[in-house]
């Protein structure tokens, strides 16, 4: 049986981790396995997490110390685009009000179970505002497994933000469609030129989209794809602004 560590070993060790990753923090995806049922969590739209929890948790111990990027599978979230009436601009809260009504209106979630259960990041982006939510739990959880491995999480969203805003400043002409597919559930995006028109998710999609942004194939945790971006002004979604579903210190 291994001896427990000194407190200047862990201290150490947590500084080390700090180091590898100070430039270029880790990029982790995390999603639930597809033979988790919805529900489980409470919620008739959301699997559980807490197989994926004691993967994180295992990520965390071997990565003491490091700084990371969490990607969250689309199959815990929520997302919407909510485009404004002509001649009006909405804040960041009117915004994620007008998502929650349309939630409550076509999925039948309740709006204070919404405030209260889930976290809404409203993102400014052309064509109105792109609105995401995460569970509230799923959030806590995850930060509360990092703060006990002294692992910082610099940012966590959606996997897909950073190739939807790559693929945003690749704009041309014409309606164009995104494919971001994960195993056994996808997140389309649809715009024209820089505007984006339309975004939703579904258990599978077909192969006829312009472009592509895949996760590895294997199930739980993984190391995900880069989700590390430049300090340029961009979406908030990407830039973990103040609306960033949270990060540890």
């Amino acid at each position: 049986m291994s001896q427990p560590l000194s407190f200047l070993q862990a201290q150490w060790r947590i500084a080390q981790g700090r180091m590898r990753t100070w430039r270029v923090p880790q990029g982790v995806f995390i999603a639930p396995e597809p033979s988790v049922a919805m529900g489980a969590s409470g919620s008739a739209l959301v699997p559980d997490h807490g197989a994926a929890l004691l993967a994180w948790r295992a990520w965390a111990q071997a990565h003491v110390g490091e700084r990371c990027v969490v990607g969250l599978s689309s199959r815990w979230l929520l997302h919407t685009l909510v485009t404004e009436p002509d001649g009006q601009r909405y804040t960041a809260a009117q915004a994620g009000e007008a998502a929650a009504q349309q939630w409550s209106h076509y999925m039948g979630l309740n709006t204070a179970d919404l405030a209260d259960q889930w976290l809404l990041r409203p993102s400014a982006v052309p064509g109105g505002w792109l609105v995401a939510a995460s569970p509230r739990a799923l959030v806590d959880d995850l930060l509360a497994v990092a703060q006990s491995q002294h692992v910082q999480v610099v940012w966590m969203g959606p996997w897909w933000a950073h190739g939807l805003e790559a693929w945003a400043k690749r704009a041309s002409g014409g309606v164009r469609t995104l494919a971001m597919n994960e195993p056994d559930w996808a997140v389309a995006a649809q715009g024209n030129g820089r505007t984006l028109q339309g975004l939703w998710a579904q258990p599978s999609l077909s192969a006829d989209a312009d472009a592509a942004v895949r996760v590895p194939s294997a199930l739980g945790l993984q190391h995900g794809p880069s989700l590390v971006w430049a300090d340029e002004a961009t979406a908030d979604i990407v830039r973990g602004a103040p609306a960033a579903w949270g990060a540890s210190t």
